[in-house]
Order: structure tokens, then C-alpha cells, then sequence
């Protein structure tokens, strides 16, 4: 009886052992199939968030650069608009910054000459202000102004001042805004007022 419990027990050991190895796992191939799969996954997710991401930075650099051409806008024709012009003694160069700006406020007591020079300075566009009172101001208009004399200039002709104003931000490629607006001068205002 001894013997053959024994028999019964190394044959109820070698059963078990053929059940552990017929149980079905993963072959080689099928787990380098696994992880091509991830890998493929992995790398379409982490393309999505990165484009998802440069959208997002060209879309901030493109609101910056519109911002930065709108203020110019703003205080240049606000200035320009004010501006008195007298070509037959001051004749009027045109190109690239700096531009200066004069006029004679009549409505202050006493009449104050204003003067105030645009220049552009590390791609920065300086407004520098000053009057005859002795009132100064040099302010920051607008930042990531082009240089480059065909992206940002200005011209005046028969009493209206043309100008062209160019922001980039960033690169690769920069988010450019360009903006260009007419002005007429206060000056040939009044001029065409009387001549009517």
C-alpha cells in the first residue's frame, strides 16, 4: 500500500506539471506585436499634445504681434492727425523712421508747441514727446517692430501721411501682423476747409 500511494502521488504530480505546461502565454512575436502597437499609440498621443501646443504658442504669438501694430496705429495717427504741415517751408522727407511731428496747440493759455518724434530702437517703437512748456515723455508704443525699411516706413504726400507698420513675434516661423493706414494732417485739413 505504501508503494503504491507513492506511485499515486508521482503520478498526481506528473498530471499537474503536464496541466502547467499545456496553459496557453504569450509568444515571443506576440508580445513584440504589443509593444509595436503601444509604441505606434505612444507616439501618435504625444504628436497630438505637441502640435496641440505650437498651435497654441502661434496662436499667443499672433495676438501679440496684432496688439503691437494696433497701439502703434493708435498713437501714430492720433499724433499725425494733429500734425501741421507747411511744405513750402518745411519740406517733408519720407522713408524710414525717425519722424518727427510738430504742431501749435491754439486751445491751451498760452499756446503750446508740441513736438513728437517716433524712432524705432532694439525693434522697439519709441514715441518721444515734448512741448514748449517744458512737458516731457518718452514712451514704449510698441514692441517686435520690423526694421526692415519695406516692412515698416512712412511717406507724406499732398497733405496725407502713409505708413506701414510690421510686428513679428516669435520664429519659426514668426507670427507677422502688418498694417498699413493713411493719415490726413490737420493742416491740409484746414487748407481744404477754406479753399471749399
Amino acid at each position: 500500500p505504501l508503494r503504491r500511494q507513492r506511485q499515486m502521488c508521482i503520478r498526481d504530480r506528473n498530471k499537474i506539471l503536464l496541466k502547467l505546461n499545456k496553459q496557453a502565454g504569450f509568444s515571443l512575436i506576440e508580445l513584440l506585436i504589443v509593444i509595436a502597437v503601444g509604441g505606434i499609440l505612444a507616439g501618435a498621443i504625444s504628436a497630438s499634445i505637441s502640435q496641440v501646443f505650437n498651435v497654441n504658442a502661434g496662436s499667443t504669438n499672433r495676438m501679440v504681434a496684432v496688439k503691437q501694430v494696433e497701439n502703434a496705429v493708435h498713437w501714430i495717427t492720433k499724433d499725425a492727425q494733429m500734425t501741421q504741415v507747411d511744405e513750402e517751408t518745411e519740406p517733408v522727407e519720407t522713408g524710414s523712421f525717425p519722424i518727427t511731428m510738430s504742431w501749435l496747440n491754439n486751445y491751451d493759455s498760452p499756446a503750446a508747441a508740441t513736438e513728437v518724434t517716433y524712432s524705432i530702437a532694439n525693434n522697439e517703437l519709441i514715441r518721444n514727446y515734448s512741448t514748449s512748456t517744458g512737458q516731457t515723455s518718452t514712451t514704449v508704443i510698441a514692441a517686435n517692430i520690423n526694421t526692415d525699411i519695406s516692412d515698416t516706413n512712412w511717406s507724406y504726400e499732398d497733405g496725407i501721411f502713409n505708413f506701414k507698420i510690421t510686428s513679428s513675434v516669435g520664429n519659426n516661423p514668426p507670427a507677422a501682423e502688418t498694417r498699413s493706414f493713411k493719415v490726413l494732417s490737420r493742416y491740409f485739413k484746414v487748407l481744404t476747409k477754406y479753399l471749399q
